[in-house]
């Protein structure tokens, strides 16, 4: 019998160099930024290629990462300005349910 497509593991597409190019593209013309993220990128690689495969190693060097780039957002400042709504006991109605619906008490 085969396994029902709408209820099947879906896994994530690859990432083809086209889906870096957005990315990438504010290291045009800072070869020295470029040159320390590569490397940073060769060493997850590494991680994931030794054995025994280093994926909790990898996984917390993505997660640094993401916590490096995370100000660098527009969800960022939102989100900052939540939290000073929430010190300050400024949320409206609508800020307050969307914090209760991401399993956040304001």
């Amino acid at each position: 019998m085969q396994d029902d497509p709408n209820t099947s593991e879906q896994e994530a597409p690859p990432l083809d160099a086209e889906d870096w190019q957005i990315p990438f593209d504010p290291y045009e013309g800072n070869p020295g930024a470029a040159l320390r993220l590569s490397a940073h990128l060769m060493i997850l690689k590494s991680y994931l290629a030794v054995n025994p495969v280093k994926i909790q190693t990898a996984i917390e060097g993505l997660d640094n990462a993401l916590a490096v780039l995370f100000p660098y957002t527009d969800i960022h400042e939102f989100s900052f300005e939540l939290f000073v709504k929430v010190i300050n006991g400024t949320l409206t109605v609508d800020e307050e349910l969307l914090l209760k619906s991401l399993g956040l008490e304001p």
